[in-house]
């Protein structure tokens, strides 16, 4: 069995903090599992608090030329009880 989270991104615009520029995207995350047996979600026990595990990691991008940059999560945008 083996499960992955797909994070699909999206600009989301542009806002300032402190005098910096910064890019804003939004984040849609999807599922993959695969089982060679029928299953319930019971048998991926990180996907029953996966909202949990979103709201303490921590988040970077890498660009195509292999810079990467860090990024912070939004938590207040998150509805962990969804």
């Amino acid at each position: 069995m083996s499960q992955d989270l797909i994070f699909t991104t999206l600009p989301a615009g542009k806002t300032e903090s402190d005098g910096k520029k910064y890019l804003k995207v939004s984040v849609f995350v999807s599922v993959q599992l695969k089982s060679s047996k029928e299953t319930t979600l019971n048998s991926f026990p990180d996907l029953v608090t996966w909202s949990e595990k979103i709201l303490t990691g921590e988040y970077s991008f890498r660009l195509s030329n292999g810079t990467e940059a860090d990024a912070e999560l939004l938590k207040e945008n998150i509805d962990a009880g969804l």
